[in-house]
Parts: C-alpha cells; structure tokens; sequence
C-alpha cells in the first residue's frame, strides 16, 4: 500500500517533462508523432487519475477512518485532464480549419448534442447517487453534513465519466467555434480583395 501512495505522490511530477512537448504543440512548432505521443499520454493519464479516484472512493456503507486518499489524485487528474482537452481544442481548431463551413456547423451541432447528453446524464448520475445517501438511515447527515460535499464518500459526484468528456467536449466546441470565426474572416478578406 506504501508504494501505491508513493507512486500516486510522485505521479503529477511525470506532467512536468511534458510541458515543453505541450507548450511546442500549443505554439504550432511540434513533429506530428510527438503531439500524437503526448496526447496519447495525456488522455491514458487522466483516465488513470479518474480510475483511481473511483478506487479511492468509500462506498456508503463502509466506515472509513483513513481520510479521503483521492485528494492525492485529484490534482494530477484535473491537470491531465485540462491538458488534454486543450489539445483537443488545438486539434479541432486546426483541422476543421480546412473544411467547409457545413462540416464545421455539423460538427458544432453534434459536439452541442454530446455536451447536453453528458450534462444530463451527470445530473441524473448525481441525482442517484444523492438519493442513495438518502436512501440509508442517517447517511446523508452523517456522511454530507460532518465531512462536507467533497469527502472520501462523495468523490466520484466530482471525478465521473461526465465529468471527465465534458471538458474534453467543451474544448473541442471553443476549437469548431473558433474555426468557423476564422472561415468568416477569411471569407471578408476574400470579398475585400
């Protein structure tokens, strides 16, 4: 169990080699294979993090004593996560650049619909999981109320599947949104000339 929370310590250290690759791939100065590689990373990384907070997390009717040992993951798996999802905004960005403003006005269609069905489908998944809380004899009082919202019992209500596609979904919207701004422009300079 020591090593495990050494490596979970030591894990938000791997990010820093990355941030030069990152910051190559953010300024348009990368080689292909290495954006690929560190996207691949990024999003196995987080995925990770987000696994192991729903390890972490206590289900309800085990007493815990030890604290909430997600916290240790929390951080490395928002910054994998926000990372990750810039690159895919870059990505979305840089790649629908080159297409049509129907595909691009499709693809914002369709990125808008998932968003909404992960929004809804985080709603309800919190919804249940806070009626199981009230569904136990005094849980929610003792669980919610003397630990606060963000506990050993609550983690996975924050670090879920929704909430791990919502942020990579909203980037890719800022990416096809600023794609079809930059269309536009390129369309009134076209009409200038």
């Amino acid at each position: 169990m020591e090593s495990l929370i050494a490596i979970l310590l030591l894990a938000p250290l791997l990010f820093v080699p990355l941030l030069p690759m990152f910051l190559r791939y953010v300024q348009g100065t990368h080689a292909g294979d290495e954006a690929w590689k560190l996207a691949l990373f990024l999003f196995l990384g987080s995925a990770f993090f987000f696994i192991m907070i729903d390890l972490f997390t206590v289900p309800l009717h085990v007493t815990s004593g030890n604290g909430n040992l997600a916290l240790l993951v929390m951080a490395p798996a928002v910054v994998g996560i926000v990372l990750f999802a810039t690159m895919v905004g870059i990505f979305v960005s840089r790649l629908l650049r080159r297409q049509g403003k129907a595909l691009i006005r499709g693809f914002l269609l369709g990125d808008v619909l998932l968003l909404g069905l992960m929004i809804i489908g985080e709603v309800w998944f919190v919804r249940d999981s806070l009626a199981q809380f009230d569904g136990e004899a005094g849980i929610l009082a003792a669980h919610l109320f003397r630990f606060g919202m963000l506990n050993q019992y609550t983690n996975t209500l924050y670090f879920n599947m929704f909430t791990f596609l919502i942020p990579i979904l909203i980037a890719a919207l800022i990416g096809g949104v600023s794609a079809m701004e930059e269309a536009r422009d390129t369309k009134r300079v076209e009409k200038m000339l």
